[in-house]
């Protein structure tokens, strides 16, 4: 629980507990930057802000730590939704349980990207053509962000 609480003795809730079964868990090693979870404001969502901030966190860690992998925790229900596909993370394993937590009771996805993976994503959006990320809306690319997607 150190990745929410400073102490988690003293200011995790009673009975809180996070189980991690994901095989990933036990695997990723040296400096993890934890870069997500994220919510919108209903008046700002659907303006890119999801394609655009998490690529400049990672970024920003990176360039801060030289991190060797970045981690994301995601609701089901956002993957369902294909809120990865926005953020750019391909990498998932079930396995995340967390129990009388401040979500309640919640099973999420463990999502992570390596340095290598960090590195191709920041090169290959400097080498894009005008500096513009790739924004999906679900069905189609559109190198869009502050426009609201339809």
């Amino acid at each position: 629980m150190h990745l929410f609480y400073k102490n988690p003795m003293q200011s995790a809730y009673e009975n809180e507990s996070w189980r991690v079964t994901a095989p990933m868990g036990k695997e990723l090693r040296g400096m993890i930057a934890f870069t997500g979870a994220v919510w919108y404001h209903p008046e700002v969502r659907g303006l890119g802000l999801a394609s655009l901030l998490p690529r400049l966190g990672r970024a920003y860690a990176f360039s801060q730590w030289a991190i060797d992998a970045t981690i994301v925790l995601m609701s089901k229900s956002n993957h369902a939704n294909g809120l990865h596909k926005r953020t750019g993370h391909v990498n998932y394993q079930e396995g995340i349980e967390a129990r009388s937590s401040a979500y309640g009771d919640a099973d999420f996805l463990l999502f992570w990207l390596t340095q290598a993976e960090i590195v191709r994503e920041i090169t290959g959006g400097l080498l894009f053509k005008g500096n513009r990320i790739p924004v999906s809306n679900g069905n189609t690319e559109k190198h869009i962000v502050g426009k609201r997607q339809d």
